[in-house]
């Protein structure tokens, strides 16, 4: 609930190593931009990410390299402008005493804008 709009991360990796396949399970997910020469994702799951490094044999170091850059960049803050709920936010989301009606109005006053 960080981020308003879902933000694409991206690490370094100049090229795919001859015979690197994304994994199955995070097809749709997960892509390489031959263009930029990056892997990019929206999101990789925890679990999701040893696969996605570990797809070569022997291991490869720069896709290693890549998934932890793209692990680490999904794991920040979202960039300005793109925030939709602060930890702030979030306490008086969920104060005891606001009623569900209250919660849908706050919610709704973030989405207005957009």
């Amino acid at each position: 609930m960080k981020s308003l709009r879902t933000p694409v991360f991206s690490g370094p990796l100049t090229a795919l190593p001859t015979g690197y396949q994304i994994p199955a399970t995070l097809s749709g997910k997960v892509f390489y931009d031959a263009h930029r020469r990056r892997p990019a994702l929206p999101y990789v799951p925890v679990r999701g990410r040893p696969r996605l490094a570990d797809r070569g044999r022997p291991r490869n170091d720069k896709v290693a390299a890549a998934v932890a850059a793209l692990a680490s960049a999904q794991e920040a803050g979202p960039e300005p402008g793109n925030t939709f709920l602060t930890s702030g936010d979030l306490v008086v989301l969920f104060a005891k005493d606001i009623v569900p009606a209250d919660r849908f109005h706050f919610v709704l006053e973030r989405l207005t804008p957009y």
